[in-house]
């Protein structure tokens, strides 16, 4: 309970049965501090990870979203990145480099 301080200390103490300069003694153990910073070192490893997955669904939105642009180019760089990125089918309904009157392409989920 201590190392993922999710209450306060003297509900900590409360639930334990302890007074909360005994979980302030606790903290300052080695082995409790120990156990406490690999607890935050947990954490911080899930949310960045759920930072990072995050930007890598903005980018693949923004990605998908440019594929029905009117610039050749932009679908052009888009479908590139789309493959570089993974995690996306990709299905040409009409080749890109034809000149067709609207490519449409089409992005299905892939996982």
């Amino acid at each position: 309970m201590i190392a993922e301080d999710r209450e306060p200390d003297h509900r900590i103490a409360a639930a334990v049965g302890v007074s909360r300069r005994t979980i302030e003694y606790w903290k300052k153990r080695a082995d409790v501090a120990a156990r406490i910073q690999e607890v935050a070192d947990k954490a911080a490893a899930r949310m960045e990870a759920h930072y990072d997955r995050l930007e890598w669904l903005e980018e693949r939105e923004r990605c998908k979203m440019t594929l029905g642009s009117k610039s050749y180019p932009a679908r052009v760089a888009a479908l590139a990145r789309l493959r570089e990125m993974g995690g996306a089918l990709i299905r040409r309904a009409t080749c890109l480099r034809t000149g067709g009157k609207q490519a449409e392409d089409e992005v299905c989920e892939g996982q």
